[in-house]
């Protein structure tokens, strides 16, 4: 692409270069090779054979192609018309890359800024291929933000939240190119200094139940860490919750106390209603927890 854009006058290829620049720094550009066990393609045009191999090795919604190219001009069958023969019994929607600002399909999936699940009715399967796979396919870390993680430690759903979380571990894992070198942070809080008329505070047992759930993550996956800030009345973390990627960053709602069904249900368990949101201020996100001025009560030691 760089090399293309090389030759374009400079009006245009400032504006361009700036785009795929900007791509590049939120890792939004994918570089993919082909598997050893795709098999070959069955089309005449050799130079279309690898692309749509690799569609086929890395499932995506959309595929962008010309009706015609330099390489498809001997051939009677164009690479818009090979790629929608060869993907025909996919869920890939084919796209002709002089009508893709006027596609409908396109045009509303770019559109779509939060989704909703009501209460009971989503369920992990349906949210998995909806939400979690396509933001951790080319993942290389998420972040988790939710003081709710570490306030709940002690109570009696901290197992709900403990559930979820072993749920988006393991769709990590298994859905992520990086597999068990993926990283996954979490970042929460919990109030040392109760209100009054509460329990005091047991430091000792908090700081061992977020050992405890920091050992069970890393059964799921090595790098798991977690950071747990101390919070006081007048000094909280912010109550919205977040999940963030390397590419790309979105609100949830109510959090990450996610399944509404309890361990003892099989999968694919009921969901609470979740609001989902794109966050586009990842970095101040960060920065509200990193300047809270209050101690950690724990820290995961680098994994």
């Amino acid at each position: 692409m760089q090399k293309v854009l090389d030759k374009w006058p400079q009006r245009f290829k400032d504006s361009a270069i700036s785009i795929l620049n900007r791509l590049s720094d939120q890792k939004r550009i994918i570089a993919v090779s082909l598997s050893g066990q795709s098999q070959p393609v069955s089309t005449s045009v050799k130079q279309c054979d690898p692309h749509l191999r690799i569609v086929q090795d890395y499932p995506t919604k959309f595929v962008v192609a010309r009706q015609e190219c330099k390489g498809c001009s001997v051939n009677p069958t164009p690479c818009f018309a090979t790629a929608r023969t060869q993907l025909a019994n996919t869920l890939t929607n084919i796209i002709d890359i002089n009508e893709y600002t006027l596609n409908n399909k396109l045009c509303q999936t770019l559109e779509r800024r939060d989704r909703f699940y009501p209460p009971g009715v989503g369920r992990q399967q349906k949210f998995e291929q909806e939400i979690l796979i396509p933001l951790f396919r080319d993942a290389a870390r998420i972040e988790l933000y939710d003081r709710y993680i570490g306030r709940s430690i002690l109570e009696s759903n901290a197992d709900q939240y403990q559930l979820a979380l072993e749920w988006i571990l393991d769709v990590f894992k298994r859905e992520s190119r990086l597999g068990e070198s993926g990283t996954v942070k979490i970042y929460t809080g919990i109030f040392t200094r109760p209100y009054p008329n509460q329990p005091l505070f047991d430091r000792n047992r908090a700081i061992t139940a977020f050992q405890n759930l920091e050992a069970n993550m890393r059964d799921l996956l090595p790098k798991f860490q977690i950071f747990v800030k101390e919070e006081e009345q007048r000094r909280q973390m912010i109550h919205d919750r977040f999940l963030f990627t390397d590419q790309i960053g979105i609100s949830i709602g109510r959090g990450f106390n996610l399944i509404l069904d309890k361990r003892s249900s099989i999968f694919p368990r009921r969901l609470h209603d979740i609001h989902i949101s794109y966050c586009t201020e990842v970095q101040k996100i960060r920065n509200a927890f990193n300047n809270l001025s209050t101690p950690f009560l724990y820290q995961s030691p680098n994994p």
